[in-house]
């Protein structure tokens, strides 16, 4: 396996039994820190500010954990990921080794040529319930029918009676089925295996320890805004050629975008800011004014008007994706760009 490193970060995680009490307690606090002490109103505003973590008994914490960049096992080698680049964890279910040893036994029971052992497997894997569900969705593609028969039917019924629920929303942290963690970033999506066992979380209650097997994910957007600057010249233009920002939003994030600067097409003695210009009429893309700036999310995505100042609650996630509308008299004769600071904060 190869080693490298990347821009992105990532996390494992381990947890403890007062947990929920600490969330509690965090709650209450932040209840009191809405009085007239204006310190207190300064810790609660800092603590609503850090990265959230989820337990999978529906409790959470609220803090910053104590690393500078995670490492994530993937099939392509071992990434290293800065803190700062995160923005949302999703873990596997952990298994104990020991209680995984036992999976595996009882799974290599059913198949045995003893009738009561195959019952006795299949009774205590019924016991063990969701621990056991990733491992026999792995038997149940045995090529043994007995196996794959047996292992089918227990998933069907564990999946049905406990289902994969997560304690956050769907659209922030969706359940998460499978042995590979999930880490989010401003640039992509990693899958892997995080290999840590537990971790430390700087709270307002000091360092606490969490365990991987008991977090379900971890929020960092919370941290504040992601933002992007960028230059885009007149040659992006759309309907068939946007520049691909590689920032991305998520379903109900607040986008903010701000544009500046000039293009000019020296042929025709005209110049335009980012709302365009409207002096000009003609056909033009989607009847946006010519030159213009303008975004979507998405590479299928409507398109929208951006101009100098765009603010709005967005509908989807996806890539931000920007082109400049062509002047249509003369479509490759602009030059200049425009300045563009991008910004997305909040979510579902």
């Amino acid at each position: 396996m190869i080693r490298r490193s990347i821009s992105i970060g990532l996390i494992t995680f381990a947890c403890f039994s007062e947990a929920p009490l600490v969330a509690q307690e965090a709650s209450k606090a932040n209840e009191g820190a809405k009085g007239n002490d204006p310190s207190k109103a300064k810790e609660a505003e800092k603590e609503g500010s850090q990265p959230v973590f989820y337990l999978r008994d529906k409790s959470k914490i609220a803090g910053a954990p104590k690393f500078e960049s995670l490492e994530v096992n993937t099939q392509y080698g071992t990434l290293s990921i800065p803190r700062d680049q995160i923005l949302k964890i999703r873990f596997a279910r952990r298994v104990a080794p020991e209680l995984k040893a036992k999976i595996d036994g009882h799974i290599a029971d059913l198949g045995n040529e003893d009738f009561d052992k195959r019952e006795a497997a299949t009774e205590a894997l019924r016991e063990i319930g969701i621990q056991a569900l990733e491992a026999l969705r792995a038997a149940a593609r045995s090529t043994s029918e007995e196996v794959k028969n047996r292992a089918s039917s227990l998933v069907e019924e564990i999946a049905k009676r406990t289902p994969e629920a997560s304690p956050l929303s769907d659209e922030t942290v969706p359940g998460l089925s499978g042995t590979d963690d999930e880490v989010t970033t401003i640039r992509m999506t990693v899958k892997g295996l995080i290999p840590l066992d537990q971790f430390s979380i700087e709270s307002r209650y000091g360092e606490l320890k969490v365990a991987t097997a008991d977090l379900s994910g971890v929020v960092f957007r919370s941290t504040g805004p992601q933002g992007l600057k960028i230059d885009i010249a007149p040659s992006y233009q759309p309907p068939g050629n946007w520049l691909d920002t590689k920032f991305d939003v998520e379903k109900g994030q607040r986008l903010k975008i701000e544009a500046s600067g000039t293009v000019n097409v020296r042929n025709y003695g005209v110049s335009s800011g980012p709302d365009g210009n409207r002096d000009w009429g003609g056909t033009t893309f989607q009847n946006f004014p010519m030159l213009a700036l303008v975004g979507k999310i998405g590479k299928r995505g409507q398109a929208f008007l951006i101009g100098t100042n765009h603010t709005s609650k967005t509908k989807a996630a996806g890539r931000l994706y920007l082109a400049v509308v062509t002047f249509s008299p003369n479509p490759g004769g602009a030059n200049g760009s425009y300045k563009v600071s991008v910004q997305a904060s909040g979510g579902e």
